[in-house]
């Protein structure tokens, strides 16, 4: 219960920080998503950073690991969970299944959105 907790106040910090950081990117006036860019790109440094320290602690607490990896991170930005699965498979050696993971997850998730929308538009509109 106490791991669920700290997912959630986590996820409370990360989605508060996500929205703060994208605002402040999209005040200087850009008319790209900028915003997420720069999140995605922060949350795959940070998430970097925090496995990268992990790995060197012996016995970091899976509640602390959950805390920053899932609540922070997980509502920061999820494409910061996918370079860590897709870099976790090159690492591994796998190349071909972490290419066709990443191009899978950039085309489908944008050809599953437009369906969504379309299946909605044809619903309701």
């Amino acid at each position: 219960m106490l791991k669920l907790l700290m997912i959630g106040m986590g996820g409370f910090i990360g989605a508060l920080a996500r929205y703060g950081l994208s605002v402040w990117v999209m005040s200087f006036g850009h008319t790209l998503p900028f915003g997420t860019f720069v999140v995605n790109l922060v949350g795959s440094t940070l998430f970097g950073m925090g496995i990268g320290f992990v790995e060197t602690q012996e016995n970091m607490n899976e509640t602390l690991r959950a805390f920053v990896f899932i609540g922070i991170l997980g509502a920061f930005t999820t494409f910061s969970t996918f370079s860590y699965e897709a870099f976790q498979m090159i690492r591994s050696g796998d190349m071909t299944t972490a290419l066709m993971y990443t191009m899978l997850s950039v085309v489908l998730g944008l050809l599953f959105l437009w369906l969504g929308y379309l299946l909605i538009q044809r619903l309701l509109g």
